[in-house]
């Protein structure tokens, strides 16, 4: 007779492994990211904004959006919440990044460099604020 080999336990469809965790922080992020974006063009067709202000407008709307990804890795995680928020933002804030210097020819300045902190910077503030809120349960 053929050994049988033991079954595997049955895990439930939304178990919080890390590849789940990741995957729909990021789906979330970019959902963030097309909102900010066809908020900025709504607000850029209906408003006369000066063009010497986009970049901080972009900027603020861009780093709504990373406290927002940051606050939903932090929920999800439950700890070590300035971590967390910070690395869970590092792709759409490199896809961010990305863009950005394809559109500017490759120059790469100080906006750049204010962006990048000023992003993952958002992203571990709401990593903090979202471990914060558990633990005051």
């Amino acid at each position: 007779m053929k050994k049988s080999k033991p079954r595997k336990a049955l895990t439930s469809k939304r178990e919080n492994t890390s590849a789940n965790i990741f995957f729909s922080v990021q789906v979330f992020a970019f959902i963030c990211y097309i909102a900010v974006f066809l908020i900025g063009v709504f607000t850029a067709l209906v408003t006369d904004i000066s063009q010497k202000y986009d970049y901080i407008f972009s900027l603020s709307l861009f780093a709504v959006c990373s406290l927002l990804t940051g606050f939903f890795a932090g929920m999800r995680i439950r700890e070590k919440g300035l971590i967390v928020g910070a690395l869970y933002t590092l792709p759409l804030n490199a896809t961010v990044t990305l863009i950005s210097c394809i559109l500017n020819d490759f120059s790469v300045g100080i906006n750049l460099a204010i962006t990048l902190i000023v992003l993952i910077s958002a992203g571990g503030i709401g990593g903090i604020l979202a471990v914060n809120k558990r633990l005051s349960r």
